[in-house]
Order: C-alpha cells, then sequence, then structure tokens
C-alpha cells in the first residue's frame, strides 16, 4: 500500500468514526447532519460505504445504537438503502469465498437469502464482525 492509498483509509476511518459517534446520539437531525458532513466525500458510494460500515460497527460493538439504526433506517435515505446494502454486503463475501450465485445461494424474495446446508455450516467463516448481525437482522437465510 502506498502513501496515498494509505492516506484515503485513514480519512474514511475518520468519516466511520465521526458517523459511529453521530449516530450514537440516536437524533435524526443530527443524522442529516452527518449526512450533509458526508457529503465532502468525493462519490456517494463513498459515503454509503461509511454509513453503511459505521452501522455494521455499531452491530459489533453496541447492539442498542445498532437498533436504533434498524428501527430508524429511513433517516440514511437516500444516501444509504440499508437494504439494498445488505444485500450487496451477502452477495459480495459470499463470492469472495468462491460460493457461486444461483449453485450454493439464491434470493428467493428481496428480503430472503436460500443457501446450501454446506453452505450453512461455513457461513459465519465469509463474513466480518458485524456482518452476519446486519445479514440476520433484515434477512431471512433459509436452506
Amino acid at each position: 500500500m502506498d502513501a496515498e492509498e494509505l492516506r484515503f483509509y485513514r480519512d474514511v476511518q475518520f468519516y466511520i468514526d465521526v458517523a459511529v459517534d453521530l449516530i450514537g446520539q440516536r437524533d435524526r437531525r443530527t443524522i442529516s447532519h452527518l449526512k450533509d458532513f458526508l457529503h465532502a466525500l468525493p462519490s456517494l458510494q463513498q459515503i454509503e460505504q461509511v454509513l453503511g460500515t459505521a452501522i455494521i460497527h455499531l452491530a459489533a460493538t453496541q447492539l442498542t445504537l445498532f437498533d436504533w439504526a434498524i428501527d430508524n433506517q429511513d433517516v440514511f435515505a437516500p444516501e444509504l438503502d440499508l437494504l439494498s446494502f445488505t444485500k450487496q454486503l451477502a452477495i459480495t463475501r459470499l463470492s469472495e469465498h468462491n460460493w457461486i450465485h444461483g449453485q450454493d445461494f439464491h434470493w428467493e424474495s428481496e428480503r430472503i437469502l436460500v443457501i446450501t446446508p454446506v453452505m450453512q455450516e461455513h457461513l459465519s467463516n465469509c463474513y466480518r464482525p458485524g456482518e452476519l448481525w446486519l445479514l440476520r437482522t433484515l434477512l431471512e437465510i433459509r436452506l
């Protein structure tokens, strides 16, 4: 990793830390100000990543705040559609572990992910702390 990449990751981590702190206030107006602040980032995708990563962090560390974020997920729109973010996260992590969409897993509906029994045994190995909690909160995972 070169110096520019390292600086980019440090900058993104700063934004994630700010997002975690401000989401912790559990105030819709504060979230609106947070989203305005995040528009300093170069792309909407990066804003989505920061907000999504902050919520994943809360899933791993502060479940009460995570629950508030889930119950109030509309406040993160349009910068973050948490269901779409979660579905994309599911597909990305499974693909990174060589599970094949349409063979090892598929979507039965918008919120139902169907997986094979073999995949179920390895599911927790595919996700970082907090990610699987987010998936299981927003999606139904079936065999």
